[in-house]
């Protein structure tokens, strides 16, 4: 029984108090728990932050197609180009494209984004509308660059990582 005892004391002096082991476990799964929170939280702002970009692009993509579409029926490519530019003035627009029926490019403005993983695209169809007739003259691609969405979310949580780094620093002092 003396040897068991001593073999207990000295597991417990190797270990810690019984009380430090369990507030241990408990910290070291409250940061799990918080990890996991956050990785939720992230992906949740980011979804919300794509979503924002998308109705972005279907509203200046509605917005600017009769405009565009005026400019092709009447074979202004330069006011075509100018309202293009224009459209990547807006800061979640990275590149905006205008082609032909035939599918020739007519404008273009931004820089284009090759990755499909970091790009967000929105083809409207440009239709010239008169009491007569309706015609498609072409088609409009807007683009938008997923990656500084992606940023802005780590961003985010980016403050909330560093105190959870302080208290799992202090906890192991």
């Amino acid at each position: 029984i003396e040897a068991s005892m001593e073999s207990i004391g000295s597991n417990v002096a190797k270990r810690g108090s019984i009380s430090r082991q369990i507030a241990v476990r408990m910290a070291v799964g409250a940061v799990l728990v918080t990890l996991l929170s956050l990785s939720v939280f992230g992906l949740l702002d980011y979804r919300d932050r794509v979503q924002a970009a998308r109705n972005a692009m279907d509203e200046i993509a509605q917005s600017a197609a009769p405009g565009i579409a005026g400019s092709l029926w009447g074979f202004d490519a330069a006011q075509a180009q100018i309202i293009v530019e224009g459209l990547t003035l807006n800061p979640s627009i990275g590149h905006v494209l205008v082609l032909d029926e035939k599918g020739a490019e007519v404008a273009r403005s931004g820089r284009p984004i090759d990755d499909p993983e970091r790009r967000l695209e929105k083809r409207v169809d440009l239709v010239y509308r008169d009491p007569v007739m309706e015609s498609r003259v072409g088609e409009l691609r807007v683009v938008a660059d997923l990656w500084p969405l992606k940023v802005a979310a780590v961003a985010r949580l980016l403050p909330l990582l560093v105190a959870l780094l302080l208290v799992v620093t202090a906890l192991g002092a």
